[in-house]
């Protein structure tokens, strides 16, 4: 082999050999970003988790406070809670008449 092919071929090899390393390089970076973004994603799932708990107790103990507060009023005045679940009821058919006669014309 003459010397010039040799050195072209060292020159190709020492090319070749610097492509694999920035591939690498490259890789190796991409798999730390993709190790932090996962870690980000499940903190983000984490905290959502979380918030739809709290959002969940505190509706459910919103509910119990009314239901407790429905009962105290009806115990303590329970002619006006029958008339006004009676009021209710009558303005709840009225409503749904009017939509179902509407909605057959």
């Amino acid at each position: 082999m003459t010397q010039r092919v040799q050195k072209t071929l060292e020159n190709a090899q020492n090319h070749l050999e610097d492509g694999v390393h920035a591939v690498q390089t490259a890789v190796s970076h991409q798999a730390d970003q993709l190790v932090v973004g996962t870690r980000r994603v499940e903190d983000l799932a984490r905290a959502g988790i979380e918030k739809a708990r709290a959002a969940g107790s505190a509706v459910a103990n919103k509910a119990q406070h009314l239901g407790e507060c429905t009962t105290d009023y009806v115990r303590d005045k329970p002619a006006q809670a029958l008339l006004m679940a009676a009021a209710a009821g009558a303005a709840t058919t009225l409503l749904v008449g009017w939509a179902v006669r509407r909605r057959a014309h």
